[in-house]
């Protein structure tokens, strides 16, 4: 890191590499939190490099940071926010999915998702859980002040969940499980 004192119009004299990045991630991550295996830190420092780049690929898994009350998921959550690209901690409606989503093209993280499995979020569910890849995950609704043209709002993109319980199947079937202690 350059001081406030530095000539800030020279360039840096190293680059970091991506190796150099993703164990620094892993190092900040065991200081701030404490995960059930020493192989999650590595997943979830590969998970935020991703964020980056998922546009270049067709598909992109999800993470659910999974734990008891007081176990560190809203910390680790709040860590993701800051880490991964164009992050946004909030709470999901259909349409507040769609234009965040839409708009930031980043990363989208829900905390205390527990309730995804209520009967009554089974469209948010259904739009969540297909929006793990490319081609599906798409939020249509009509734009009435436009004479009724359908508007598409993307939301693909980089997804995190933390929760007590276990997600519904299908969207756990795309998620990376991440088990958290109670520290």
């Amino acid at each position: 890191m350059r001081s406030l004192c530095e000539d800030q119009s020279k360039p840096l004299a190293v680059t970091p590499s991506i190796g150099n990045i993703f164990f620094e991630i892993i190092k900040l991550g065991k200081r701030h939190f404490e995960m059930e295996r020493e192989m999650d830190y590595l997943l979830l420092a590969a998970f935020v490099i991703g964020t980056y780049f998922f546009p270049a690929f067709p598909a992109f898994p999800f993470i659910h940071i999974k734990g008891p009350k007081h176990s560190g998921k809203s910390q680790i959550l709040t860590f993701l926010e800051q880490l991964c690209f164009n992050a946004k901690k909030a709470r999901p409606t259909k349409a507040a999915l769609g234009d965040t989503v839409d708009s930031l093209r980043g990363t989208y993280l829900i905390d205390q998702c527990d309730s995804l499995g209520n009967p009554s979020n089974g469209d948010l569910l259904d739009l969540l859980t297909d929006s793990y890849r490319k081609s599906g995950g798409k939020r249509r609704f009509m734009d009435m002040e436009k004479g009724r043209k359908v508007i598409e709002q993307e939301v693909y993109g980089p997804k995190a969940f933390a929760s007590i319980k276990d997600l519904p199947e299908d969207l756990r079937d795309r998620c990376i499980i991440f088990p958290v202690l109670r520290s």
